[in-house]
């Protein structure tokens, strides 16, 4: 072969060499800029590669408490006292213990957001074009969005994917990074019966944890339990587990 040919005037080893890279632009080009701004903003994110592990400390407290019940459902919380009750227009209710150290929210089921909806959105405002398909067709449920989700870490990125699956493991660690701004690098899954889900967050580190459950008819429950610092902590694995396990529908009024 003779490698003095000449393609316009360019040396024929560089002459393939730039088809190649104007080949691998034209195939590639929009999941390698959108892979590339995504391993910008997690590379120094050691959480990002953390992926939930089943629960640790699947006990249940027994200290006494009572029942309260938000937006039609009720469970246990680990305090007696009635202490503080907000509801605050209907979105989000919150229970205040009477010492005031541990604060359980529940966001109200009928009226979040789709997950969904929402990641479509910020893909748009994102200026990702998904026009041409739907990133997240495959998804069944908001569980499996969101097990998708902390399940993402930044090796599943690869600048030779299709760009249908690149935009989505892209967009799907940003959404993780978000979520676990504040949880340290425990992420954990949990099923109790008919409900399962995520929690981050360990109480013993960190003073908020943040638990989403999905029972079998796919309704989710976006817990938030928060204590304030104290020499011992005002809230353990038990008591969320508690909360989480005797979580069911209230009954009916007479």
């Amino acid at each position: 072969m003779n490698l003095r040919r000449k393609v316009c005037g360019i040396p024929l080893p560089a002459a393939v060499a730039i088809a190649l890279i104007f080949a691998y632009a034209f195939i590639f080009g929009k999941q390698t800029m959108w892979v590339w701004q995504v391993r910008q903003e997690t590379a120094d994110d050691p959480r990002v590669a953390v992926v939930p592990i089943p629960l640790l400390d699947a006990s249940v407290s027994t200290t006494p408490g009572h029942t309260i019940i938000f937006f039609g459902y009720q469970f246990e919380v680990p305090w007696q006292g009635h202490g503080e009750v907000k509801n605050s227009w209907d979105i989000i209710a919150v229970a205040h213990s009477p010492s005031g150290d541990l604060t359980i929210a529940l966001v109200n089921p009928a009226n979040r957001q789709n997950a969904l909806k929402d990641v479509r959105q910020k893909l748009k405002e994102r200026g990702v074009d998904s026009s041409r398909f739907d990133p997240f067709l495959g998804y069944r449920s908001e569980y499996d969005l969101e097990r998708a989700t902390l399940f993402a870490t930044p090796s599943q990125l690869s600048l030779f994917s299709p760009y249908r699956k690149e935009v989505s493991a892209a967009n799907l660690l940003l959404e993780k990074q978000g979520m676990i701004r504040s949880a340290g690098r425990s992420l954990y899954s949990f099923q109790f019966g008919r409900l399962r889900g995520f929690q981050i967050g360990d109480p013993t580190r960190v003073g908020r944890v943040t638990v989403d459950a999905f029972d079998d008819q796919n309704g989710k429950f976006e817990f938030t339990f928060e204590c304030k610092p104290a020499p011992a902590p005002a809230l353990n694995q038990s008591d969320i587990n508690r909360v989480l396990q005797t979580l069911q529908p209230a009954p009916a009024g007479p």
